[in-house]
Order: structure tokens, then sequence, then C-alpha cells
């Protein structure tokens, strides 16, 4: 075989493996509706909690020990294999009062707007992430981080689900989003 074939398969071969990455990185895409997590979204370098109700799935989970002790956030990621859903409410054992919020800027000014709920579109994604929506517990029980949050989790089709949210040392999450 003349030597320029073999470049040629090896060519083909190498162009026929970015495609089939291409394909699995647009299925993946298409499925979750969202760009592949890159590995530090995938592994934190603190705990975080997970869990599964219906079609989605609640990841990455945790709350970073506050400075302040009247307020705390709870951040993660809910992913939708299914149909369209809401994050309608939150609760905890922590606080009476745990708000859906949502960070917006204006020209320079930040300020934080309380939510009747958190679509979660179908076959798509939400982060909850500091800057943008989470969960904020109002006037909680003192947080230490290694702790854990107990929090009740309702979604208008999926129902509720209860999941243990550790709490985190805050610098362990900086530049975390």
């Amino acid at each position: 075989m003349p030597a320029r074939w073999g470049r040629g398969l090896k060519n083909r071969a190498f162009s026929l493996a970015v495609i089939a990455l291409a394909l699995g990185g647009l299925s993946y895409v298409l499925t979750t509706g969202t760009s592949p997590p890159t590995a530090a979204e995938s592994k934190p370098s603190f705990p975080t909690a997970n869990v599964a109700v219906g079609s989605l799935r609640i990841t990455g989970a945790y709350i970073p020990q506050p400075a302040s002790a009247s307020v705390a956030a709870a951040y993660f990621t809910i992913t939708n294999f299914g149909t369209a859903d809401a994050l309608v409410s939150a609760s905890s054992d922590v606080t009476q009062e745990v708000g859906l919020h949502q960070s917006v800027t204006s020209g320079t000014v930040g300020t934080m707007i309380d939510v009747s709920s958190l679509t979660v579109p179908a076959r798509g994604l939400v982060r909850l992430s500091p800057g943008g929506s989470h969960l904020m517990l109002m006037n909680p029980t003192p947080l230490v981080s290694g702790g854990f949050v107990e929090m009740r989790l309702t979604f208008r089709q999926a129902g509720a689900v209860s999941i243990r949210v550790p709490v985190v040392p805050l610098t362990a999450v900086s530049g975390v989003s």
C-alpha cells in the first residue's frame, strides 16, 4: 500500500474520532439542554449532596457557612430529564422561612428579588449559584461547617423530596459558580 494511503486512513480515523466526540457532545446537549459539565463542575473540592425525584436530579447541593448569622444560601443544580417542572417551595429544619431568590443587576446595582417559583425547562437544567438563583434561609439557627441542614424541596410536577445539605467552609467555595 502506498505511504500516502496510510496517511489518508489515519486522517480519516482521526476525523471519524472527532465527529464521534462532537456527536456525543451534541447528544448530551440535546438530552440535557446544556453543555457537558467541566471537571471542576463535576467534582467540587468540598462535600455536596445529591437526590432524585421523578425525572429531576438535584446535584451538588451545599450551603456555605454564612458570614452573617441572619441569612444563609443554598446552592445546587436541578437537571430535568422529562417535561417542564418548577421548584415552588422549600423548607428547612434550621429556619421558619426559606425563600426562592433571583439575583439581578441593573447597571451597576445588584439586588435580590423574591420569586414564586424557579422553572426547570423540559430536558434542561437550572443552576442555583452565587450571583444567580438560590434558596435564602432567613434567620437560621447557627450553621457550622461540617454540619448538615435538612431541606425539603417541592416541585409542581415531581412533588416533594428531602435532601441533607452539607454546610461547607466559606473559603472552600470561593470562586465557585
